[in-house]
């Protein structure tokens, strides 16, 4: 189960890292009016495929994502962002996964 989650993790990782960049280029040039959670919700799918959650939706996504920049912003704003909000987001969407075998 470990080794899955440490899976996961790195997925949801560089899709973090891919937004991020994506983001940051976009905002530099005044390309988008919207925050990091906004603009990384258009990779949705990714998300959905990344954390094995077909139902996941833009909304909780959203919330998850701003949730985690605050707690970063908050616990260690010195800790690198994107391991911190990969961790953050693939443990948010764990907590409502059943666990496998039916329990």
């Amino acid at each position: 189960m470990k080794n899955r989650d440490e899976a996961i993790q790195r997925e949801v990782l560089d899709i973090i890292e891919e937004t991020s960049a994506a983001y940051h280029d976009f905002s530099m040039h005044g390309y988008t009016n919207a925050d990091y959670a906004d603009f990384a919700a258009m990779a949705l799918s990714q998300f959905k495929n990344a954390l094995r959650d077909p139902a996941l939706t833009r909304e909780q996504l959203e919330q998850i994502l701003r949730k985690g920049m605050k707690k970063h912003k908050i616990m260690d704003p010195s800790a690198n962002w994107s391991g911190f909000l990969a961790s953050y987001v693939t443990r948010a969407t764990n907590v409502n996964r059943p666990v496998e075998g039916g329990r």
